[in-house]
């Protein structure tokens, strides 16, 4: 096995997990081997194998709902006065108390990040929180963006309905969630131009939601 795994290493370049997994040990066990013959561990020149996308996606439903370590010892009090404190807003935490999921909250709260001087009034920002959070549309393009492996392309985007280069406004009648290709491909048109348009010639995709 030794003979093995230091071909392995030095002709074929291979990597540690890589060689533990060919020859069915683990990865401490063949730098131990490594080392005892005196053979320097580097990662230069390894080779460097492309994930296929069913283990992707095998790691992907492994660790989807898994928390980062950081927040694994946060409770949610605290999260949210964290989020009060970065926020400099005038606001308390029996404010958003109600909105019981605070990562869909902080998401919600980056959206508008580029734009927060259209929301510095706080009884608009909270308005804005209370339109949709729970909103059915916001709502399926957040577990749907979830659910496809953070999939740019399904990010939840904030779209006008009247297009800002026309009627610059940040009332929030004028505003709506979409996918973030659609609000691309929706460019400047108006909601109702936009529909008529993928109506004439017959644009169709699971990527619309208006």
């Amino acid at each position: 096995m030794e003979k093995e795994v230091i071909k392995l290493y030095i002709k074929d370049k291979e990597t540690l997990r890589w060689i533990a997994d060919k020859l069915w040990t683990n990865h401490h066990k063949v730098k131990r081997i490594l080392l005892k013959n005196w053979i320097e561990l580097n990662s230069k020149n390894r080779k460097k194998r492309t994930l296929t996308e069913e283990h992707k996606n095998k790691i992907w439903e492994a660790s989807k709902w898994r928390k980062s370590r950081l927040w694994m010892k946060a409770s949610k009090e605290l999260r949210r006065k964290n989020m009060i404190w970065h926020l400099k807003r005038q606001i308390t935490l029996e404010d958003i108390k109600k909105y019981d999921d605070i990562d869909k909250l902080i998401f919600l709260n980056n959206v508008i990040w580029r734009h927060r001087k259209e929301f510095n009034d706080d009884k608009k920002y909270i308005a804005y929180l209370d339109k949709f959070f729970y909103n059915n549309l916001f709502n399926k393009l957040y577990i749907q963006r979830i659910d496809s492996w953070k999939c740019k392309w399904r990010m939840p985007s904030l779209e006008h309905i009247l297009p800002i280069s026309r009627w610059w406004t940040f009332d929030l009648d004028n505003l709506t969630f979409t996918t973030w290709f659609e609000n691309r491909a929706k460019a400047e048109m108006t909601l109702e131009e936009w529909n008529s348009f993928k109506k004439e010639t017959w644009t169709q995709s699971n990527l619309f939601y208006l």
